[in-house]
């Protein structure tokens, strides 16, 4: 099934309906009061422990079958009825019709938006979906994304957001939008160090960052086993990636999705393109052969 990946993020006071209180709806109730979501609930049977769980968070749960109606006025309905299909089809129908929002647990076909695994630290949200395909599979790769998020995030996004709000009000008539955007990626890409704010708006008026580079990257003849730590990286900070045509996929890959990839011809080599991007301000990478003069 195509989905457009857009993260889910309900915001204000939203209304949320759960209908099941088994296994499933259980698990659904714990990720919803993890984001601070208190669901209405409908089931007609209740597991022991999500009576528990609702009961420990003040909710009541209306002990009935659904019918026609009970999914008006949602912005998101939750389905969690086990092998009750029938049940499943008549409220996504109903949903639907109405442009609202449904998930119904075990059933993509009957779901028009998929829940995903939610790494949060701080402000930051990692969201990992598999389209409904294998929710266990996207909680696994959460996991093992948790290790790769620095534990600096968490301090650093509100300091992050009080810096962008600060050069925004600058009002110097070169303060642009995509400067500032180019500023603050280079910052947060750069090693990690105590930031201090007033250092980094004096950084940003005098231009510190502004100045576009030039890297030159020696494809490995052994392949992307051979690629060095640091020529990794050099790739991950790239704005814009020269490469031959045949250059191998699995280490563009390494190639950020921000980054614009450009093919140079035969007898090409990229280097006054290249020049000229960082003339720009860009940060860029020319891919050679290893029998390549770089110039």
């Amino acid at each position: 099934m195509d989905a457009a990946p857009l993260p889910l993020m309900l915001v204000g006071d939203r209304r949320v309906l759960l209908i099941g209180a088994g296994a499933i709806g259980r698990e659904k109730l714990e990720r919803l009061l993890e984001v601070g979501i208190r669901p209405d609930v409908i089931a007609r049977e209740v597991e022991p422990r999500f009576a528990e769980l609702a009961a420990r968070h003040g909710l009541d749960v209306q002990r009935r079958p659904v019918i026609a109606g009970d999914a008006a006025g949602y912005d998101l309905v939750l389905v969690a009825v086990g092998g009750a299909r029938d049940v499943a089809r008549a409220v996504h129908d109903e949903v639907v019709a109405r442009h609202g929002l449904v998930n119904c647990a075990d059933d993509p076909e009957l779901c028009n938006v998929f829940l995903s695994a939610n790494l949060r630290v701080g402000g930051l949200t990692v969201a990992v979906s598999s389209d409904g395909a294998s929710s266990a599979l996207a909680a696994h790769v959460r996991d093992r994304l948790r290790a790769a998020v620095p534990p600096w995030v968490a301090t650093a996004l509100p300091a992050l957001a009080a810096l962008r709000a600060r050069l925004k009000a600058l009002p110097d008539p070169d303060n642009t939008a995509a400067r500032r955007r180019r500023f603050l990626g280079r910052l947060v890409r750069a090693p990690r160090r105590a930031w201090d704010e007033d250092a980094l708006v004096a950084a940003y008026r005098r231009g510190e960052l502004d100045a576009g580079e030039v890297h030159v990257v020696v494809v490995p003849a052994a392949g992307l086993a051979a690629l060095t730590l640091g020529d990794a990286a050099t790739l991950a900070r790239a704005d814009r990636v020269l490469h031959a045509a045949d250059v191998a996929a699995e280490l563009l890959a390494l190639v950020p999705p921000r980054a614009h990839r450009e093919v140079v011809a035969v007898g090409d080599d990229g280097a006054a393109r290249a020049e000229a991007a960082a003339a720009a301000g860009e940060i860029v990478v020319r891919l050679v052969a290893p029998a390549a003069d770089p110039g």
